[in-house]
């Protein structure tokens, strides 16, 4: 597989929730790098637990490849990212946030897998997406309750 082929498959095992395909596209040294946070995982068993996490988190995640650039070595993938809170996440608890989240990924091949990776994405995008207050408590009549909401 090329650069091309190798991030199309890796997008596509993301949206199909597919993680031994993620696991499998990694090669045994492969490192993924969350830029916003400057967290990296290391190697493919715990960039497939970072996948599943996330895929609890947003179980209809969804990501649109906008474009992909790539060359021999190299690939870059602008996306959406879609989905539905469904767990707590963080600071987060679920309250049908939506999300939809444009990044890039910057994958290193070689030797058929991805030896590196790097997602960048806008935090603060994410946070305010996130940060949704609990719908307001109403009584029996629909009045709403003092102190819920709003």
């Amino acid at each position: 597989m090329n650069s091309t082929e190798i991030a199309a498959a890796l997008f596509a095992a993301y949206n199909a929730g597919d993680l031994d395909a993620v696991e499998r596209l990694y090669s045994k040294d492969a490192a993924h790098l969350e830029v916003n946070s400057g967290r990296s995982k290391q190697g493919p068993q715990t960039i497939r637990d970072g996948m599943k996490f996330f895929l609890t988190a947003f179980p209809d995640a969804h990501w649109r490849v906008v474009d992909l650039i790539a060359d021999e070595e190299r690939a870059a993938v602008t996306y959406v990212l879609t989905g539905t809170l469904a767990v707590r996440l963080g600071p987060f608890a679920p309250n049908g946030q939506r999300l939809s989240l444009d990044g890039v990924m910057v994958l290193h091949t070689e030797a058929a897998s991805i030896s590196k990776s790097a997602d960048y994405w806008d935090s603060e995008t994410f946070g305010r997406q996130m940060a949704v207050d609990a719908p307001a408590e109403h009584d029996s009549d629909g009045a709403q309750l003092v102190g819920s909401g709003d």
